[in-house]
Parts: C-alpha cells; structure tokens; sequence
C-alpha cells in the first residue's frame, strides 16, 4: 500500500497539468505571438497529460494502463472542448478535440520506441 506522501507525489502533478489545462480552456485570450496557431498547442499538452495518468497507473499498478491513459487523457480533453462555450469568447472545436487525441496518442508512439527503459523512467521520482 502506497503511502500519503507517495500518493501526493503521484497526484499532483496531474492534478497541476490539468488546472493548467482548464485555465488556459477557459481565458480569451492565450498569450502567444500574434499569428501563432494555439491549436497545435494541443498535441503536447495532451501528450503531458497520457503521460502523467500513464504514470499514475503503472505506480498503483492498473492493468491496461496504456488505453487507460489514452482514454483518461482524451477524455479530459473531450470535457474541456464541451465546456469552452460557457467561458467568454470561446467555441467549441472539433479539430481541437482531433488534436487532443493525438497528443494523447502519441504516448504509444515514444514509448514503442523506448520501450521499459522510458518505462522506467515514469515511475522514478
């Protein structure tokens, strides 16, 4: 059985991840350059986040944690696009919510690439 301190370590940062991700949901206006696509933002944003739940669920030891993460993640991004409308100047987008899968996604991709060595890796402190 995990310990307080262990649970804190694992929760809080993806707790902190998607606290930013909600504020920066929910402002009017996201401080970048002018003329920058925010879009894009998306792919790594989410790509943190799979990241973050993948590494809760190997710790407590989830089975299926890679689909997990992806659905957890994609998820939360599906509810952040649901919600926009309600804050002050922001729409609903598909193609953001494309994006968010994808970083999701991506997970998979640099994993298979560096296999239980980046495993490894997530669940050091």
């Amino acid at each position: 059985m995990m310990g307080v301190r262990s649970s804190v370590l694992l929760w809080l940062p993806l707790a902190a991840w998607m606290a930013v991700i909600l504020h920066f949901s929910s402002v009017a206006q996201v401080p970048v350059p002018a003329g920058t696509d925010i879009s894009y933002l998306h792919v790594p944003a989410y790509f943190v986040l799979a990241t973050l739940f993948l590494r809760l669920f190997l710790k407590e030891g989830v089975r299926r944690r890679f689909p997990l993460a992806i659905i957890a993640s994609a998820s939360y991004g599906m509810l952040m696009e649901s919600v926009q409308p309600m804050f002050h100047a922001r729409t609903f987008s598909f193609l953001d919510m494309i994006l968010n899968l994808a970083g999701s996604c991506l997970i998979i991709a640099f994993l298979s690439k560096r296999g239980e060595r980046a495993l490894g890796m997530l669940t050091e402190y």
